[in-house]
């Protein structure tokens, strides 16, 4: 009988894709993991969680990467995550005001002002409050 095989959720590798297009402009995770993080982001394989866990460590002492729920992640990346980070590191919430093929416009609702954004989950509708994280949207809230 085989074991069961956890395996790391679309939302989190939502929350978190904008980190690691970081990690590996920044040399911390290697170009070979980010097309396989990539990869399963658009649904195409999967992503380790121990790549995962080498990678987002700081998230992993928080959540158990495999078997967190969308409320968990949520809960944390608005929490613990803007608690600790950087504040252009912090996860918001914006609307959606402009749509293009794979990118978008949001507006912040805290002073208005206006944000081109990568679309890393599934394509919101203009109007639409999304969660806007370093430089694209990582999650619908409508």
């Amino acid at each position: 009988m085989q074991g069961l095989v956890f395996m790391i959720s679309k939302k989190l590798l939502c929350y978190s894709a904008p980190c690691a297009k970081n990690r590996l402009n920044s040399g911390l995770m290697d170009e070979k993991d980010y097309n396989l993080y990539m990869s399963a982001l658009r649904g195409e394989g999967d992503f380790p969680p121990e790549k995962f866990r080498k990678y987002f460590s700081g998230v992993c002492e928080n959540l158990n990467p495999e078997k967190a729920t969308d409320n968990e992640i949520r809960d944390y990346f608005f929490g613990q995550h803007n608690e600790r980070s950087m504040e252009y590191c912090h996860v918001i919430e914006c609307e959606v005001v402009r749509l293009a093929k794979e990118k978008a416009v949001v507006r912040r609702f805290d002073n208005k002002k206006e944000l081109k954004a990568f679309i890393y989950t599934e394509k919101p509708k203009r109007g639409e409050r999304v969660v806007f994280h370093i430089d694209g949207i990582v999650d619908i809230l409508d």
